[in-house]
């Protein structure tokens, strides 16, 4: 199966990564990056996991503007603490630590900020970490996909019909209120059911959910006792 998975925790990662079979694919949305216990140790843990395509979030490109002040000796004060004030303190100083530092900064500054599938009922699907609302023309500069919450209320474009996009970065209780409308945990489908957030605020709520691409069925894992 080919599945989206929105912002996690290392200790959901590891539940979903006994589940999946060797033959799935996961679209990791972005955020890990200074979000939940032990971030560092999931994003290291997302990119060296081959069944993984991970994205690029504004997290994450927080965290490589701090990570480039620090290599070339730059000021540090403003990414470094935009970063910090986003929660990733501890990521950044586990970071500084790591002996292969310069490599994993690269890595996550060369992400892709979108990527594209073609499902099996025949739905093209884009996935970004913050979503936006199609142009036949063009797709919206990084920046809008990593950070715009804008998108939110605009109508479907009449010649984008079999197109879903499929993202994360809003936690979905405040996307859903923001809409005025009731939501249960997992998939948040709006837009006329061709948007779908997914982010459930993991590091907070304790479980994420697991988007098949193809079925669209849900896969919930959640931190017992929490």
């Amino acid at each position: 199966q080919t599945c989206a998975l929105p912002i996690c925790r290392y200790d959901l990662y590891l539940q979903i990564k006994k589940f999946l079979q060797p033959e799935d694919t996961v679209y990791f949305l972005g955020g890990a990056g200074d979000r939940g216990p032990d971030s560092w140790k999931l994003i290291k843990a997302l990119l060296k996991n081959k069944q993984f395509i991970c994205l690029k979030g504004n997290h994450e490109d927080m965290l490589a503007a701090a990570m480039k002040d620090f290599i070339t000796d730059e000021m540090m004060d403003y990414n470094h603490y935009i970063l910090c004030n986003n929660g990733g303190e501890d990521t950044f100083m586990e970071w500084s630590l790591d002996e292969y530092r310069d490599s994993w900064y690269y890595i996550i500054k060369n992400l892709p900020t979108h990527a594209e599938y073609d499902n099996k009922q025949g739905f093209h699907i884009i996935l970004t970490h913050a979503g936006f609302t199609p142009n036949r023309y063009k797709m919206p500069k990084d920046e809008d996909l990593l950070w715009d919450r804008s998108h939110f209320c605009d109508e479907w474009p009449t010649d984008c019909a079999p197109i879903i996009i499929i993202h994360g970065h809003t936690p979905i209780p405040h996307l859903a209120k923001h809409l005025g409308v009731d939501y249960e945990p997992g998939a948040f489908w709006y837009c006329n059911d061709h948007k779908v957030c997914l982010d459930t605020e993991a590091y907070t709520t304790n479980y994420t959910c697991l988007l098949n691409l193809d079925t669209f069925d849900e896969h919930i894992f959640q931190i017992e006792g929490e």
